[in-house]
């Protein structure tokens, strides 16, 4: 059976997509659909492990894979994926990787 896990930081990260959508900008509607999207895609790598981009460059063996605009960071493991992490499209991620911050 494949299935999906989330890492702490995956975890923190959905969080303050909740937050920020649904409190700072007052649509828990918006927010829910945010979610309710990721998680769908999450489902469907875990499926799919190999859809992602391959980004050894950031870190080895680490996928990349755009839902929305959000970019979801994750890992093959033998019965799915591990989510590490999903940030915003418009955030400078090489620099977060390069700064040991992701």
């Amino acid at each position: 059976m494949t299935q999906y896990r989330l890492s702490r930081l995956a975890v923190a990260d959905l969080e303050g997509i909740w937050d920020y959508l649904a409190i700072a900008r007052g649509n828990p509607d918006a927010a829910f659909k945010q979610l309710e999207s990721l998680y769908s895609r999450f489902s469907l790598l875990a499926e799919s492990q190999f859809l992602g981009e391959q980004r050894n460059d950031l870190r080895p063996g680490l996928r990349i894979f755009s839902v929305d605009q959000f970019v979801v960071f994750y890992y093959v493991i033998p019965d799915g994926i591990e989510v590490a992490g999903v940030l915003h499209g418009s955030r400078d991620i090489e620099g977060l990787f390069r700064r040991g911050e992701r």
